[in-house]
């Protein structure tokens, strides 16, 4: 290369790193476009123009450009974790772990590595290995925050609560306000039952990014913070899930019963389901103007105010199905599959956007032995279409039900009181299943969620559930037998025929 062209290309460079540091990405593309034309072979500019559109959300393009840098060195290691990161954006989990893991071959004692694969396993379940490279990138990088908060998660994962508060709070002793750390911190003290401190650092929530639009809300009246509430408004809003909403909306009967006139602003699927504790005209669909009131409330800051304990939780069933409603159900169950059986809805996957889903769901294939079981029939509870998966089995498969039974939680919650019994994972439809007082078995990892409480086989927010935990995460299937174990006990215990509700 001659003289010229190398400073050509040293300009180049400078211009897209001056491009890339403010946010520039276009141009910095544009710079190293230049550059790599000049220089064809050089992995480096490749590795960066690959930085470039990963940052400007070209990840198509971004996959593409790390491709090429890694036909001319395969054993970049950079160059594969880099476009791990980018798959594990997209979805493509598999192949990111296939990358990161050749990254931490050709380069095991780079920390940033050793950290992309710890994260990605711990989001798929497999929190023991994500130990061992979180654990290993940590003591690479001490002062790296982010690796041991990641660290702590996968301890939590792993069933070591302890494990998992020391790494959270050696990084609130360097960095006190960091709000994501106090939030994890309260997931498990909730999970033990310690719901003193954990509410309290839960609060932290309105500081984290996921917050922020509610944080930014002018409401313009005060909190409520237990002031008495004869005569009063007050609007609760339902910030998170649907699960989360149903789940806390048990204790809405508690400030009528003080005298409150309760408003609760809430997504359009929940309005219905809602209306059995207020009147249609107190339920506020997300987005839309808000009437007069006096205090405000978030429902999942509600056990503050009102002192809430383990022991004390209000657990008995909060929901019914209007008698009308249930005999449509029943009626529509009968002409899928008429017969005695038993009715089993099953639910094994969650909304995909979820960032737990790949850790909380069950390949449903692996369900097949319930189907097997005589004198039981499934049903999909999915609201999203599960026929294409269902095919895959050959005996048993689940029924699908007409995609309008299942809109808006009103609709499902009919279709789970004209079930038997629900399985599920954590979903929306298991808080349903256990508001509506239907027997609920809820499969679990080892820890997934503080509301199940992982040193419990029943749940104190729901009489009728029974939880079923994996014993290594990540592994089904000693579930799924204890499961069918239990099922086909079930079946035998009820004669194998429907026994009506009592409504």
């Amino acid at each position: 290369m001659d003289a010229g062209s190398a400073s050509r290309i040293a300009a180049l460079c400078q211009d897209a790193c001056r491009a890339a540091d403010a946010g520039n990405w276009k141009l910095a593309i544009q710079s190293y476009e230049k550059a790599i034309a000049l220089d064809p072979q050089n992995v480096s500019f490749l590795l960066e123009m690959g930085n470039a559109y990963a940052q400007g959300g070209e990840a198509s393009l971004a996959v593409q450009t790390y491709n090429r840098a890694l036909q001319i060195d395969p054993d970049s290691a950079f160059v594969w974790n880099n476009l791990g990161s980018v798959l594990l954006g997209l979805g493509k989990m598999q192949l990111a772990l296939e990358c990161f893991a050749n990254a931490v071959r050709l380069l095991p004692n780079e920390w940033t590595i050793r950290y992309s694969l710890g994260r990605a396993l711990g989001q798929i379940g497999k929190a023991r290995e994500a130990v061992e490279h979180l654990a290993s990138a940590c003591a690479l990088n001490p002062a790296f925050e982010d690796a041991w908060i990641v660290l702590g998660n996968a301890w939590q994962h792993a069933g070591d609560w302890d494990k998992a508060m020391e790494c959270f709070d050696r990084v609130l002793a360097i960095s006190p306000g960091r709000a994501e750390v106090h939030v994890n911190r309260a997931m498990v003290l909730l999970n033990q039952g310690n719901f003193d401190d954990g509410w309290c650092e839960y609060e932290y929530r309105w500081e984290t990014p996921a917050f922020r639009a509610y944080k930014s809300r002018k409401l313009d009246k005060p909190r409520w913070q237990g002031e008495p509430l004869e005569g009063r408004r007050i609007l609760l809003h339902a910030e998170q899930g649907f699960g989360d909403a149903i789940q806390f909306a048990r204790f809405i009967p508690e400030l009528s019963a003080r005298g409150a006139e309760v408003f609760v602003e809430a997504k359009a699927p929940l309005k219905e389901l809602l209306s059995a504790f207020v009147t249609p005209d107190h339920i506020i669909e997300l987005g839309n103007p808000l009437p007069e009131f006096d205090y405000y409330c978030p429902m999942m800051s509600l056990p503050i105010p009102l002192g809430l304990r383990l022991s004390s939780i209000p657990n008995s069933p909060y929901l019914k199905v209007p008698l009308g409603r249930l005999n449509d159900a029943r009626s529509l169950l009968e002409r899928i599959s008429p017969g005695p059986r038993l009715r089993v809805g099953i639910v094994w996957t969650g909304n995909s956007s979820h960032p737990w889903n790949a850790m909380r769901s069950v390949p449903l294939g692996q369900l097949a032995p319930l189907g097997r079981i005589k004198g039981i029939q499934l049903y999909s509870l999915q609201r999203e279409a599960a026929a294409a998966e269902a095919d895959a089995w050959s005996e048993g498969a689940p029924l699908c039900l007409p995609a309008e039974s299942l809109e808006g939680f009103h609709r499902m919650a009919a279709v789970i009181q004209a079930m038997d019994l629900v399985i599920s994972i954590d979903t929306a439809q298991a808080h349903l299943a256990g508001a509506l007082g239907k027997p609920v078995w809820v499969m679990l990892p080892p820890f997934y969620e503080w509301r199940w409480h992982s040193h419990l086989e029943d749940s104190p927010w729901y009489r009728s559930a029974r939880l079923f935990r994996q014993q290594t995460p990540g592994e089904w299937t000693q579930v799924i037998e204890k499961v069918a174990e239990e099922l086909q006990r079930f079946s035998s215990d009820r004669g194998a025929c429907n026994v009506p509700d009592s409504q």
